[in-house]
């Protein structure tokens, strides 16, 4: 899952744009720092070699904002750990909300702040 990150940081966005991440979860990353699952066959990590440090910390300096659409409630263990490095939007759905909602939601959020701060800006 990590080396799936870090191909969203090689994205080329646009300057001066917002950078939205959706991730849909319905499991941990490799590692057992991010699960307590017995049958993880790679319980030191993702096998490309990346580390949610790295990674994450590059999303961080891209400005790129992750929110993460969790299906099980076990996925808030990885979810923490990434929290270390990266300002984590946990997002739930049920049967009642679906993913075109929540991500609809967050998209129109994320243009109403911009907004705010653009107008902010203009005053000073």
């Amino acid at each position: 899952m990590l080396d799936r990150l870090d191909a969203a940081c090689t994205l080329k966005w646009r300057d001066r744009t917002d950078r939205l991440l959706f991730h849909i979860l319905d499991a941990p990353s490799h590692g057992k720092i991010y699960h307590t699952e017995k049958n993880d066959k790679w319980p030191d990590g993702c096998p490309c070699g990346r580390t949610a440090e790295g990674v994450l910390s590059i999303m961080t300096k891209k400005n790129i904002k992750y929110h993460v659409l969790r299906c099980f409630n076990y996925l808030n263990m990885m979810i923490n750990a990434f929290k270390k490095y990266i300002d984590v939007k946990k997002l739930t759905f049920d049967d009642k909300i679906t993913f075109e909602d929540i991500i609809a939601k967050q998209v129109y959020q994320q243009l109403v702040d911009t907004e705010m701060t653009l107008k902010k800006n203009i005053k000073v």
